[in-house]
């Protein structure tokens, strides 16, 4: 699932993670409420939230610490354009399985997705990448 609120941000997330085969986008929304919104419907269970970390009407740490709360199952990836270490802190209080830079290429995204579905947390930040990630 993907929760992003710049439409063409959206869709070319969609189509990317399409086009790795191996990958089904179930829903999209464009803010963290609509995201809680399409999780409480049966059909849609997706194994991943990929959830931008600043929209409107709920931001993505809030929707995740929601996502943790009331639908454990789901693993949530934050992405973010921006290395905030006080956003990371919150991020991971919230429980995300993953946070990621939008500068990152869409390889990298799709192997920290599936890292994230084979049960390792992938923080994505410079001082990780410095360390040797």
């Amino acid at each position: 699932m993907i929760a992003e609120d710049h439409p063409l941000s959206r869709e070319g997330l969609r189509q990317y993670l399409e086009m790795a085969g191996d990958i089904e986008v179930v829903g999209e929304a464009s803010n963290g409420q609509e995201l809680l919104e399409l999780l409480e419907r049966p059909e849609v269970a997706p194994d991943v939230a990929l959830v931008d970390a600043r929209m409107p009407v709920m931001d993505g740490i809030s929707a995740a610490r929601a996502i943790a709360e009331r639908f454990p199952g789901v693993a949530v990836i934050i992405l973010s354009a921006f290395e905030d270490t006080q956003q990371v802190d919150n991020a991971l209080g919230a429980g995300v399985h993953g946070y990621v830079l939008k500068d990152r290429g869409g390889e990298e995204l799709i192997r920290a997705l599936r890292r994230v579905l084979a049960g390792e947390t992938v923080i994505d930040t410079e001082r990780q990448s410095a360390a040797g990630r």
